[in-house]
């Protein structure tokens, strides 16, 4: 069989559903914001870096298709290689950015 079937473990860590380039992305700013174990970063420096790799790549990706793939859903995945990952979003009558923020377990 030249293709397995994908195993639950794989399906809860994101395994395959996230492309390089959004990895790339968030690696990149978890690397330059680390301090104390701790990296914080908004949303839309995480969507800036995506759609800067795409670019580099020679193509392009709007916001929309970022969120319409849920590219930045990534928590699973970072849990799995041993991060803590807080996602924060305002809610009804705020007015902060979204961010992530990631810590050492």
């Amino acid at each position: 069989m030249a293709i397995a079937p994908i195993t639950p473990d794989e399906v809860a860590t994101g395994a395959g559903a996230v492309p390089d380039v959004v990895l790339a992305a968030f690696n990149g700013l978890l690397a330059e914001r680390a301090r104390n174990g701790r990296s914080r970063f908004t949303q839309n420096e995480v969507i800036a870096r995506i759609q800067e790799g795409v670019e580099a790549a020679g193509s392009k990706i709007s916001r929309q298709e970022i969120f319409a793939k849920h590219y930045l859903d990534v928590e699973s995945i970072y849990r799995a290689a041993g991060w803590q990952v807080r996602y924060d979003a305002p809610g009804y009558n705020e007015s902060y950015e979204a961010f992530f923020e990631f810590s050492t377990a």
